[in-house]
């Protein structure tokens, strides 16, 4: 999909179950276990990927079983089926596409944006509304015109609103007014 220098990427299976009742993130930070051991709880979930240790794992699926009905069985089954190596992670298709910026669009003539601070335009960070920190996946710019394109990635079937979300976010240092 390509609307006005932002593209997206999905490659979604269809959802195996859905949850009734999801966990809440207060839900998680009042967990005493997961607060204790699961960094993403501690860190408030700033950081785009997150580990999840098995026996984290063990725990999320045991609180979202006792008030989701029939999501033990689901889990049961899924448990012996292999993942597709195409959709592993977000990140790993980021690596891709960062790694490889020609496959979009060879004559952008794209490469990733580096502020003058040095950060770069992989989960190039932005202040959204209120002040909220989000990450644009991969910011590049086009080397013979200097245009800006954001990279939105998904490797599920995401809404409206991540692809809106990039807009949200205040103007790196160099982004033309």
């Amino acid at each position: 999909m390509e609307r006005g220098g932002v593209f997206g990427f999905s490659r979604s299976p269809p959802p195996r179950y859905r949850l009734v009742r999801p966990i809440t993130r207060s839900q998680l930070r009042a967990d005493p276990y997961l607060f204790k051991e699961w960094s993403a709880v501690r860190g408030n979930f700033q950081r785009r990927v997150y580990a999840i240790p098995e026996s984290v794992w063990g725990h999320l699926t045991k609180l979202i079983g006792q008030t989701n009905r029939g999501f033990n069985t689901v889990l049961r089954q899924l448990m012996g089926t292999r993942v597709s190596r195409d959709i592993v992670s977000e990140k790993a298709l980021e690596d891709e596409v960062g790694d490889n910026l020609a496959i979009l669009k060879p004559e952008y003539r794209l490469e990733l944006f580096t502020s003058d601070a040095g950060i770069s335009g992989r989960q190039y960070p932005c202040a959204g509304q209120g002040g909220a920190m989000g990450f644009i996946d991969l910011l590049c710019v086009d080397r013979h015109t200097g245009g800006f394109l954001v990279i939105e990635l998904k490797i599920v079937r995401a809404g409206l609103a991540a692809m809106r979300r990039p807009c949200c976010c205040r103007r790196p240092p160099r982004w033309p007014s």
